[in-house]
């Protein structure tokens, strides 16, 4: 039987199952003005202290009008609705966003009250996607603005399992989408969010593995174009993505003494990550391959690096074949990939002694924080760093009165 205790409009009880099980927790059932039927809710945060239960119904009861309308419609949110916070400030700030951050979400929990998301949901999602992959549906939601947003299914073919790294990327989602609520929409929640720890960022490419690499790119069509691209990666810090993505249209050309020179690069905001146009003076090396490139270009073809007209396409099993043929280690974790030029730029830029504000140029970044976790460790950078502070020292002895021993 339930058990009851009358309380002014309202009562507290325990739940009984349908297998005769009475819940060890106390339930709220009171009526409020205007409610055609009494309301009936468990205990927040969940209590079998029958004076707190009845604290709690005192509370409610007690609660003014404009008080508790507000906090239902907070109460009331979704996290879909904290996803769509997320979106339109992304789009304000112009930052793209990358395939397979918000939907997991969508699916997982979009027709969830954000109040009721809990640590623990977090931390069986994060330990399933890490073990199985993230999926998502097909679906489709309206925004605030009246636009229609729709993604499809994830391809199961492409199913993969996560690791620490891309787990956290996908938990910053959310937690930025309960931040914006927090901002916007007056919610409170104690809810955490898990993270895992992240190996080292990224490797380091000598110059001499790269040079190897350019003299011994495998690939059947397009080995030159390939390596070009690989090189002026290593050489400008800029992410494979952008360099496949650039158009001859992006391109400065200059005329001196009768010949076209290219100067610059332009890439717009469409083609960056951070949704920031980015600009590159050329020289050196760097302005060769592009010449070559440039000297290359198709009236049928818009992009700067291309095989015969075509883009270059994927390039990451070529790579890792030739890395196998050097004997160079190949894969995230455990040895290089193409993304570790852009690491060792930052790491080469910085060990020439260009000033971070102009290097962060060259390679794109607008965060002087990410740049910094750019940049590599190199055993020889730090020797020559420690050689410098050993003369230094040297340099201050006599300078100063010594002290006076202490007789022992």
């Amino acid at each position: 039987m339930r058990r009851r205790a009358g309380y002014g409009h309202g009562s507290i009880f325990k739940q009984k199952s349908r297998k005769g099980t009475v819940s060890p927790f106390y339930s709220l059932k009171y009526r409020l003005p205007g409610d055609v039927k009494p309301r009936r809710v468990p205990t927040n945060p969940r209590t079998s202290d029958e004076t707190e239960a009845r604290r709690q119904l005192h509370a409610l009861l007690g609660e003014q009008t404009i008080v508790r309308v507000q906090r239902e419609s907070v109460e009331e949110i979704l996290v879909h609705d904290l996803l769509d916070l997320y979106v339109l400030d992304c789009e304000d700030k112009r930052q793209p966003i990358q395939r397979g951050r918000v939907e997991p979400w969508r699916t997982a929990l979009g027709t969830v009250r954000a109040v009721d998301v809990r640590r623990d949901h977090l931390d069986d999602l994060c330990r399933r996607w890490k073990r199985t992959g993230p999926t998502w549906t097909a679906c489709e939601r309206v925004l605030i603005d009246g636009r229609v947003l729709s993604w499809p299914a994830r391809d199961p073919k492409r199913v993969r399992p996560l690791d620490g790294p891309s787990c956290n990327r996908i938990v910053s989602v959310l937690r930025r989408a309960y931040s914006l609520g927090k901002e916007k929409r007056q919610l409170l929640t104690p809810l955490t969010f898990p993270h895992f720890d992240e190996n080292a960022r990224g490797e380091y490419i000598t110059e001499d593995q790269c040079v190897a690499i350019c003299e011994h790119y495998q690939a059947k069509h397009g080995a030159k174009v390939k390596a070009d691209v690989f090189r002026l990666g290593y050489v400008l810090g800029i992410r494979k993505g952008q360099l496949r993505r650039t158009l001859t249209r992006y391109v400065v050309v200059e005329k001196v003494r009768g010949a076209h020179v290219v100067a610059k690069i332009t890439w717009p905001g469409e083609v960056t990550k951070n949704g920031k146009p980015h600009v590159v003076t050329l020289r050196g090396e760097a302005r060769d391959i592009v010449q070559r490139a440039w000297d290359a270009r198709r009236p049928d073809c818009e992009f700067l690096f291309h095989i015969d007209g075509q883009p270059l396409g994927p390039m990451l099993s070529e790579l890792k074949r030739t890395c196998k043929l050097l004997g160079i280690v190949y894969g995230r974790g455990k040895g290089i990939t193409f993304h570790d030029t852009r690491h060792s730029a930052v790491t080469n830029l910085t060990a020439a002694n260009v000033p971070e504000a102009v290097a962060m140029t060259v390679t794109g970044h607008v965060d002087a924080n990410v740049f910094k976790r750019y940049h590599v460790r190199r055993d020889e950078v730090q020797a020559d760093a420690l050689d410098r502070q050993t003369q230094y020292l040297a340099t201050q002895r006599g300078k100063t009165p010594t002290p006076a021993r202490i007789k022992g």
